[in-house]
């Protein structure tokens, strides 16, 4: 029996997570990470006109749920990419 921790290039593809639900590749998780920094500042946009109407309050939650939906999306995936591999 060895007593050595294998490195996550000796680790079969099998026993490895598959990310690819959440991104494909890489690339694809960049491009999601880039638009979140530009979309993001904008939320500040909504300042103060949450109240106006339903419509802005509609506009607003659909808004953030988009964010909401590509952070978690993006955080899952670097989370689980760091998780497995820290060798």
């Amino acid at each position: 029996m060895s007593s050595t921790i294998p490195t996550r290039a000796e680790i079969p593809e099998s026993d490895k997570w598959d990310l690819t639900p959440l991104f494909t590749d890489v690339s694809k998780w960049q491009e999601d990470f880039a638009w979140l920094q530009r979309t993001y500042p904008k939320l500040q946009e909504w300042k103060g006109k949450v109240g106006e109407s339903a419509q802005t309050l509609a506009a607003v939650l659909e808004f953030e749920k988009s964010l909401e939906v590509k952070m978690e999306r993006v955080h899952h995936y670097a989370s689980l990419q760091l998780a497995g591999d820290s060798t």
